[in-house]
């Protein structure tokens, strides 16, 4: 969660992470919670490696990887400019400051021992293209108690089979008193899929991936021209849904 905190900071803010592994109160406090079992990560993190997809373990603790560490984020920089555009000194420079999972990224090797006593969140695979990410699927299947989804086509995402973003919403806001007409939905990537499948009042922003924009229910300006403050001031302050 610590890498959404400078994003709200100053606005008093509900946080759901970890792709639905976690919701936080406006207070901070864990009140859901649904993380992967660790032996099942194990075996994905050495599906991942004997494939040579790069990836992040995050847990508890810290963001952890059993591959060199700037060979990640490298990749994790290349993967973002496939999708985004960017320039990769500036985008890693703008990680390292920005995003915490980033820069506290650690190597390590015995992936059994540290997990110990930490749990896990998700472990999410990237690439700068898909070939990689598909075979990795293709193996997942053959697990019944994850989830898989994606952000984007290059990179591929795993959690519980229960930490899905939809399913924790439904789950805080029952804990809210809010029903579920009265909540609006906002996304642009396949990881918010189970939101646009399970509320009514969704927005997809322009650069949202298809699959999205195909589900949405109103579609607004992309992330770089404003689309997030258009769809509150639309469907929020102006109530037109």
């Amino acid at each position: 969660m610590a890498d959404i905190l400078p994003v709200v900071e100053g606005i008093p803010s509900h946080i759901i992470s970890g792709n639905g592994a976690q919701y936080y109160d406006d207070k901070g406090n864990l009140l859901l919670s649904c993380y992967m079992d660790k032996n099942v990560c194990i075996k994905i993190s050495r599906i991942m490696q004997k494939a040579g997809l790069s990836h992040m373990i995050y847990t508890t603790s810290k963001t952890i990887t059993p591959m060199p560490v700037e060979e990640v984020r490298s990749a994790f920089i290349k993967r973002n400019i496939v999708t985004a555009g960017g320039d990769y000194d500036e985008d890693y420079q703008h990680m390292m400051k920005d995003y915490k999972p980033f820069r506290e990224m650690t190597h390590v090797d015995d992936l059994e021992s540290y997990l110990k006593d930490k749990d896990v969140i998700k472990i999410e695979g990237f690439e700068i293209g898909h070939d990689i990410i598909d075979e990795v699927k293709s193996q997942l299947l053959n697990y019944s108690n994850i989830c898989v989804s994606s952000s984007f086509f290059n990179n591929i995402e795993v959690t519980d089979i229960n930490a899905t973003k939809g399913k924790i919403l439904h789950q805080a806001i029952d804990l809210l008193h809010i029903q579920s007409h009265e909540v609006l939905i906002l996304g642009d990537g396949l990881n918010d899929l189970t939101l646009f499948e399970q509320f009514e009042n969704t927005v997809a922003v322009e650069n949202a991936v298809a699959e999205i924009k195909q589900q949405a229910k109103f579609i607004v300006s992309s992330c770089e021209n404003d689309g997030v403050a258009e769809a509150i001031e639309k469907y929020v302050l102006g109530e037109e849904l």
